[in-house]
Order: C-alpha cells, then sequence, then structure tokens
C-alpha cells in the first residue's frame, strides 16, 4: 500500500490528522487572508475537547515565536471563543474554550519560566543559537499572555501570579527582562485607580524601582526597567518613537508607504495656523480586562518650529513631548507675586534673584522628568534638525551637573537608534555641542566617555549595531572636542579601542 494511499484511509478525527490540518492553515495565515482562513479553520473539522487542545497548543506555538502578529492571533482567539460557545464545540463539562485556554498559557509560562537543561550540554554556536531561540520563545509567551488579558480572554488576576512568579529570588536577568515586556502590555490598560488589585501591582513597581538601581542587575535590565518605569510616570503614553509597536501591515499598505517615503514627507500635515505638524507613529488601541485559576493610541505630536512660534508666551504652552516644569515667573493675582515682604525690622525683603528662583526649580525637579525631556528634546531635533532651538530647551532645562554624565550617554544610544543616518549626524553633533557651547560641564565629558565604555557590551546585546554607528559618527562629532582642548585624545582612544 502506497503512502498517499494510506494517509487516504486516515480518520479525519484523528488527532495526528487534526493536528496536521491546523497546522497547515495556521502557517498560512496573514493579515490579508486572515478572514478566509479563519473560517477554513471553523471548517476542518474541529469538534471535540482534544481537537481546541491541540488548536491552542499550535496557536501558542506560533504566538511565541512571531511577535509582531501576536495581536493577530490574540484576534483569532476572541474569534474562536466567540464560534465554540455559538456553537457549542466541545465538552462544556470539561471546560469552556477559555478554560483551554488558560491551561495552555499556564503550561507555556512554566516550560519558559527556566532555561532548558539541554542548554547545558551545548557550546558555541549551538549554545547561543539556542539561547535565542529560548529567549524569543519566553519573551514571546508573555506578551502573547498580556494580549490576551487585555482583551479579557484572562483573568485579570493572573497578572499579580504572573508578576510575583517573575519577582521570585533570586531574580534573573531573563525573568526581570520577560517583566519588563509583560508589564508594558498590561500597565496601560490595569494600572488604574479602580482595578481591584492595583494596590499590589504598585508594590511591584516599587521593587522594580529598588532593582533598576542594583549595581548587580546587568545595565541592559536597568535600563528596561528605567523605560518601564518612565512609561508608567508618563501615563503609559510611550514618548519614545524608537519603542513604540507598530501594528503589522499588508502587503497593499507596505506598498502604499512605500511610496509615500519616495514622495514629498507625507508623514507630515498642515496643523493649526499653516504649521508644519509631524504625524503621529501607527498605533492600535488595547482595550481593556481575576489567578491562573479561574495601543494605547499615540497623539499627533507638535515639532519643535510649531511650539517656538506660537507667540511671546508660548513658554506656558509646554508641548505633548515636554514634561511639566514650573514657571520661573509666577503670573500674579492667587497664584502669588513677587512683592517683598516685610522682615522684622520693617524693611521689605529683597526678592529672590531669577536664578535663585531656577535652581529652586531644579532641585524639585523629579529626575525622570529632566530624563523624558532629554530624550522628547533629541526625539524633535531628529525631525526638525532645529539646533538653536534645542539648544535654547536644553539651557532651560538647566540639567543638574550630577546628572549631565549619565543623561548625554543616554541621548548618545537614542540617537544610534534613529533609523536616518542624517538625523543621527545632527544628533551627535548637537550632543558634542554641548560640551563646546558650555552648556554642560566640561569635566563631565570624562564620565561620558567612561560609561560608554563601561556599558557598551551590555548595550550592544539589543543594539548590535551600536559599536559600528557609534564608531562612524559619533566618534568623529567627538574628535572636534579634542581639537578644541575639552577632551583628551587619549580618553576618546580608549573609546575607539572599545568599540573596535
Amino acid at each position: 500500500r502506497s503512502w498517499r494511499e494510506g494517509r487516504k484511509e486516515d480518520d479525519p478525527n484523528d488527532d495526528a490528522a487534526m493536528t496536521r490540518r491546523i497546522r497547515s492553515i495556521l502557517n498560512k495565515l496573514t493579515l490579508e487572508r486572515f478572514e478566509t482562513l479563519v473560517e477554513k479553520l471553523k471548517d476542518c473539522g474541529i469538534s471535540t475537547q482534544e481537537h481546541l487542545v491541540i488548536l491552542m497548543h499550535e496557536i501558542m506555538e506560533k504566538a511565541t515565536t512571531q511577535h509582531h502578529f501576536i495581536d493577530m492571533y490574540t484576534e483569532l482567539c476572541v474569534m474562536l471563543h466567540e464560534w465554540c460557545s455559538k456553537n457549542q464545540v466541545g465538552d462544556s463539562s470539561k471546560g469552556s474554550f477559555k478554560r483551554i485556554l488558560l491551561n495552555e498559557c499556564q503550561n507555556s509560562f512554566e516550560r519558559y519560566l527556566k532555561q532548558p537543561e539541554h542548554l547545558k550540554s551545548l557550546t558555541g554556536d549551538d549554545l547561543a543559537e539556542a539561547e535565542v531561540k529560548y529567549k524569543t520563545s519566553m519573551i514571546g509567551n508573555i506578551r502573547f499572555v498580556g494580549a490576551l488579558l487585555a482583551k479579557r480572554m484572562v483573568a485579570s488576576q493572573v497578572i499579580i501570579s504572573v508578576t510575583e512568579e517573575l519577582l521570585i529570588e533570586p531574580v534573573m536577568p531573563e525573568t526581570l527582562e520577560s517583566l519588563a515586556a509583560f508589564l508594558t502590555t498590561v500597565g496601560g490598560i490595569f494600572d488604574q485607580p479602580g482595578w481591584q488589585h492595583r494596590e499590589q501591582l504598585s508594590a511591584v513597581f516599587k521593587r522594580l524601582d529598588a532593582l533598576s538601581r542594583d549595581a548587580n542587575i546587568p545595565v541592559r535590565i536597568r535600563f528596561l526597567l528605567t523605560d518601564l518605569l518612565e512609561l508608567r510616570a508618563a501615563g503609559w503614553e510611550d514618548q519614545r518613537l524608537v519603542t513604540q509597536r507598530t501594528r503589522p501591515m499588508t502587503i497593499e499598505e507596505v506598498h502604499r508607504e512605500a511610496d509615500q517615503s519616495r514622495g514629498s514627507a507625507p508623514s507630515n500635515s498642515q496643523g493649526a495656523g499653516g504649521w508644519t505638524t509631524a504625524g503621529g507613529s501607527r498605533r492600535s488601541p488595547a482595550s481593556g480586562g481575576q489567578a491562573w485559576g479561574n495601543d494605547r493610541s499615540t497623539p499627533a505630536r507638535g515639532s519643535l518650529q510649531q511650539r517656538g512660534a506660537a507667540g511671546s508666551n508660548s513658554g506656558n504652552n509646554r508641548g505633548l513631548f515636554q514634561a511639566s516644569r514650573p514657571s520661573a515667573q509666577p503670573s500674579g493675582g492667587e497664584r502669588g507675586s513677587l512683592r517683598p515682604t516685610p522682615t522684622s525690622s520693617g524693611r521689605a525683603a529683597p526678592a529672590p534673584s531669577r536664578e535663585a528662583r531656577e535652581s529652586k526649580d531644579v532641585a524639585k525637579r523629579d529626575p525622570a522628568d529632566t530624563r523624558n525631556e532629554l530624550r522628547a528634546i533629541v526625539r524633535e531635533l531628529s525631525i526638525s534638525h532645529e539646533l538653536s532651538e534645542a539648544n535654547q530647551r536644553i539651557r532651560e532645562l538647566r540639567v543638574p551637573v550630577d546628572m549631565q554624565a549619565a543623561g548625554v550617554a543616554h541621548m548618545v544610544v537614542q540617537i544610534a537608534e534613529e533609523a536616518r543616518e542624517e538625523s543621527r549626524q545632527v544628533c551627535f553633533g548637537f550632543v558634542a555641542g554641548l560640551f563646546g557651547d558650555s552648556i554642560f560641564a566640561k569635566a563631565e565629558l570624562p564620565r561620558v566617555i567612561e560609561k560608554l565604555v563601561r556599558d557598551l557590551q551590555e548595550l550592544a546585546v539589543d543594539l548590535p549595531a551600536l559599536p559600528n554607528v557609534l564608531r562612524k559618527e559619533c566618534v568623529p562629532a567627538l574628535e572636534g572636542l579634542v581639537q578644541d582642548g575639552l577632551l583628551a585624545r587619549s580618553q576618546l582612544e580608549v573609546l575607539v579601542q572599545r568599540l573596535s
């Protein structure tokens, strides 16, 4: 009997045959063919509880390795749940579709919680490849669970169960990275005053705040935790273009975007008053969601020129990119005035100087606000290339000296993530000019080099192109500081050698 004849005699309800059919359909699933293939999946003979278990296992395997399509697989689960409920697919006495989904999520989570034992026997390229595969599946699994929570396909108490499990001592870099990805997905939906587990979630963020300053945690993981905490402080509005997630695009949309990129900057549109505004990135809003046992949209942001030309009173209208900051001059009335206050001798005490008031404001400012402002300045400079406006904002920000080295190092990494070479060159020149124009303390420049040299290996894990970009584009910008006597040649050579 031939192989083909044997296949014809297969029982269509056989689990192996059902697995092949389900896998064949899922392998073809794309945005363009989503509706058609979902209907084909419903008609492929799924009828028993065992079939549903096979289906959920295959979907989980796909979602954990295809991160960009997690939203698509989440929507597939929503549609299948509705279909199973309406047509009474499976055995309700053994649990609903959501119960099967929950069990698969738990099994997958526990499977990826610890590194596989077989990694210990691998070496060299085989080990590196296996570690990347494991990490990809681990992060994909946790993101998929987060997306299911956002659609209320899984009870919200799972959030606390997951966070507690990932923070069990001793905490590992891999679990902290998973936790950061998980909270980034669910934070904007559930981190709200009305949520019943808000207090427990706040305790988790307090723990992460301490870990973000723990020198025993790898630098790259501390950066991830810092980004997460700043995202929460910003009301879960992602202000970094480079980290904003975009939805998958159809082929038609890819071609349309390519055509636009060859045209005259279609992402720019005319705003109020005729000023050019840069369009926001494509984001899809996420919808909201009780233990294992049971895209935010980003508004369009104004350009530097738009805010700079708003008039003489534009200082009181902070843009969407900017963190709020106390005004240096009260507007009078109930807000208070600068009238002298009588002293015990009867004489009027002199009003505090502008410098004294601004210094007081700087002392009160949250360091996270300063970091957010620096990022916003670099981000807008990469769009507008308006150096004078960026320099003015940096001067007004009055970054404390003890934050300047870390702030510049973060800006350098942010600039390296920018996709356009022209924008990177402008921004690297801007950073070098902060010291050349004495906006930042020249004594902090060696500390910037030291920090980049120390953290480069950790950062390059997530940004493999970082050393090459810094060597070709950042180092030439710093060369001017050497020629001006602001940076020792030997210090720059240390960075060059580290990059090589």
